[in-house]
């Protein structure tokens, strides 16, 4: 899907949410030589990320925190199933929307903005944004006003109900992103889905 519509083989790619490393292997099965950044607030997490990515450790930047709105520490809630839908916010109609999975454990977590990144890191352009971070895509777009300017693309999850406190959904990412607007609504239900978005001064 991505290489579709990025159509180069060496993307500069953000993934916000890595979990395990599942989707990073999925980037470097796409594209030919990716250069990857990626993000994992949780420290057992991100080991296992490491173990897992490590035939593409050189291609990789890999950050053990959590993209947010401010630099520094935050809570970070863990939840059971291995981590997939921990998050910055507290749970909310994901408890009862998603009775199996239960939320085990609270962390404090480094966090960075995106300004702080890419500023520190000279980082001039992004072709795609990847972004899952469970009801918390209104923090990484606050720390990252700056940097989304240099983004072609964004994939992000959103809320059609309050999963997480203060989820917000497609139309309201969209608000806030004002360079940007919708160019496909992936996946979709009653509760989430999966939305890309491109930069209209990129078009």
């Amino acid at each position: 899907m991505f290489k579709e519509i990025i159509q180069k083989e060496n993307p500069i790619i953000f993934e916000i949410g890595t979990n395990d490393g599942t989707d990073t292997i999925n980037f470097f099965a796409e594209f030919q030589s990716p250069i990857l950044h990626c993000f994992e607030p949780d420290p057992v997490t991100f080991e296992r990320f490491l173990e897992r990515t490590k035939p593409f450790e050189k291609s990789i930047h890999s950050i053990c925190a959590a993209v947010s709105d401010k630099s520094g520490t935050s809570n970070f809630i863990i939840s059971s199933n291995d981590g997939l839908s921990s998050s910055l916010k507290k749970p909310k109609l994901h408890i009862p929307i998603h009775r199996q999975v239960k939320f085990i454990d609270n962390k404090i977590v480094n966090t960075i903005t995106l300004d702080e990144y890419g500023e520190k890191n000279n980082i001039s352009f992004c072709d795609l944004i990847w972004m899952d971070v469970r009801g918390a895509e209104d923090l990484v777009i606050k720390g990252g006003k700056k940097f989304f300017k240099r983004v072609k693309y964004v994939y992000t999850e959103f809320s059609n109900v309050e999963l997480y406190e203060g989820a917000i959904g497609k139309y309201e990412i969209e608000q806030i992103l004002p360079n940007f607007e919708i160019v496909k609504v992936v996946r979709e239900w009653y509760a989430d889905g999966d939305v890309l978005l491109i930069n209209k001064d990129m078009k």
